[in-house]
């Protein structure tokens, strides 16, 4: 490329960026590009020592963007659609590598991503189990980009039963199931807004490969009820030498049940959470009642699945649920912490009506006053009037259930500290 054609391009990025915004930073990064390119007779080629100061420059603006817009403008914006058609046109000329500022982008993805608090699943490693699934399903055809890939196909590779496929299937549904899993018990909302943009900047990465990781992380995001049935159907091929075999799953083997029997009732279809998100974020239920209904629904569906149904056995329940509240949005954990609250008077209440004893000691306040004020709690927590008597405000004050009321309060009291939970 020769300099004249070269001050044509600057001159078209100056004139698209006057005419859309004008930000004083950005208009100084390229007059310091347009003054840099006068040192030089127009009639040469576009020497090196000039491009490195031009890459320098390039790397300053998508610095800037990446302080000053926000990562969903990255692609758009209209001041990066000139800069990103100037690029485009160095590369064709061989004075610029393809996706020059994709590194400097990923990377600051990247360090939002790992710096979420209590984050346990590093972007590298979801990163690779997404990498890894795409390119042994094959890559997606655009026919299958709207239509839950790979699922679809994968259905297809195990109803023809070819013998030499098996263990290669075999480590594909652990790979993807393991990304389920993961996706939902450790990627809060903010982190999984980012990981489009991980796979969309990563370094060194093809539009194949891209469409098709996208394409798989809204399949696992967006279509649980799809996953769910998948995973189901095919579960007699689940192996958990796969956690061993394939690089990308023993890099997270410490956070993945190694009992096959563990990991299939983490990725059960009963499990609360996952139709819990796809009611809230894909079916965008909007009342916060009816989500409430559903949400306490599923958590007794769930826990009707568990072998030990005693109180003390609810309560282990319930303190795992809380754990999951940090991956919600403010909305959702409040809702589930109330769900959960409801969830754990119902089983006290059951616990107090299945006790022969009328009193647990001659002292003791009689089982129907506590179910009474147990009731009459769940009433005050969805909002009703509370109207209580003497001896169930008693009741609230002693035992089991004054436990259990302080510790929900106390679980409320630390989502309002570490979160916008209101």
């Amino acid at each position: 490329m020769k300099v004249g054609e070269f001050n044509r391009l600057i001159d078209e990025l100056e004139e698209k960026i006057l005419l859309e915004k004008s930000v004083d930073e950005v208009i100084r990064l390229v007059t310091r590009i347009k003054e840099l390119a006068k040192m030089y007779d127009e009639e040469h080629d576009v020497p090196s020592e000039m491009i490195g100061s031009v890459q320098e420059i390039i790397h300053q603006f998508w610095s800037w963007s990446a302080h000053h817009l926000s990562f969903e403008q990255w692609h758009n914006d209209a001041l990066v659609i000139p800069w990103l058609t100037f690029q485009k046109q160095l590369f064709k000329a061989g004075l610029l590598e393809r996706d020059f500022h994709h590194s400097l982008l990923f990377q600051e993805l990247k360090n939002r991503y790992d710096s979420v608090s209590d984050n346990q699943l590093k972007s590298t490693e979801l990163l690779s189990l997404l990498t890894c699934a795409s390119r042994m399903s094959g890559y997606a055809r655009l026919d299958e980009l709207d239509n839950s890939y790979p699922l679809l196909r994968l259905n297809e590779c195990f109803s023809a039963k070819r013998s030499q496929e098996t263990q290669k299937l075999k480590d594909i549904l652990f790979l993807l199931q393991s990304s389920f899993y993961l996706l939902y018990k450790h990627c809060t909302v903010a982190q999984l807004h980012l990981i489009p943009y991980l796979i969309y900047f990563r370094q060194n990465t093809t539009d194949e490969e891209r469409r098709s990781e996208l394409a798989m992380f809204k399949t696992l995001t967006e279509k649980a009820t799809d996953c769910l049935n998948f995973f189901h159907m095919q579960k007699d091929y689940i192996d958990t030498r796969s956690l061993k075999m394939v690089d990308a799953l023993s890099q997270v083997a410490h956070l993945i049940p190694n009992r096959r029997g563990d990991f299939l009732q983490i990725t059960n279809h009963c499990r609360w959470i996952y139709p819990f998100i796809q009611k809230s974020r894909i079916d965008l239920i909007m009342n916060d009642d009816v989500l409430l209904d559903e949400t306490l629904r599923l958590l007794e569906l769930d826990f009707d699945t568990q072998k030990d149904k005693s109180y003390p056995a609810a309560l282990d329940f319930t303190a795992a649920a809380q754990k999951q509240i940090r991956t919600l949005t403010s909305r959702e954990a409040k809702l589930v912490h109330t769900a959960i609250t409801l969830f754990s008077l119902d089983k006290y209440i059951k616990q107090r009506q299945e006790d022969i004893r009328p009193k647990h000691s001659f002292l003791s306040l009689s089982r129907a006053t506590k179910c009474q004020a147990a009731e009459k709690w769940k009433n005050s927590i969805r909002g009703m009037p509370l109207s209580i008597g003497f001896f169930e405000k008693m009741a609230l004050n002693q035992g089991r259930l004054k436990q259990l009321i302080e510790s929900l309060d106390e679980q409320e009291r630390e989502l309002k500290v570490s979160s916008d939970f209101k």
